[in-house]
C-alpha cells in the first residue's frame, strides 16, 4: 500500500472504512434475569412495549417483571 502525507494526516490507498454496524430495529433484546436491576427491566420493558421510560420508572421491578411475562405469553 501507498501512503502519502498532507498537513499533518495520513492517506492509505485501497483502504476503505467499513460501516458500522448495527442491530436489526425490529430485534427483540434480550430478557433480563430475575436478579437484574431495576434500571434494566425499564430498559427492557420499554424496548419491548408501548410505555415511556417516565411509566416503565414508575413502576415496581416486580411489576415490570410481570408485565414482561405477560407481554411474553401474548
Amino acid at each position: 500500500m501507498e501512503s502519502s502525507r498532507r498537513r499533518g494526516s495520513t492517506l492509505t490507498e485501497g483502504r476503505e472504512e467499513q460501516p458500522e454496524e448495527t442491530p436489526a430495529e425490529d430485534a427483540t433484546p434480550e430478557k433480563p434475569k430475575q436478579a437484574d436491576s431495576k434500571d434494566t427491566w425499564v430498559a427492557y420493558v420499554v424496548a419491548t412495549t408501548d410505555l415511556t421510560e417516565a411509566e416503565a420508572a414508575d413502576l415496581t421491578k416486580a411489576e415490570l417483571q410481570e408485565l414482561a411475562n405477560d407481554k411474553e405469553e401474548s
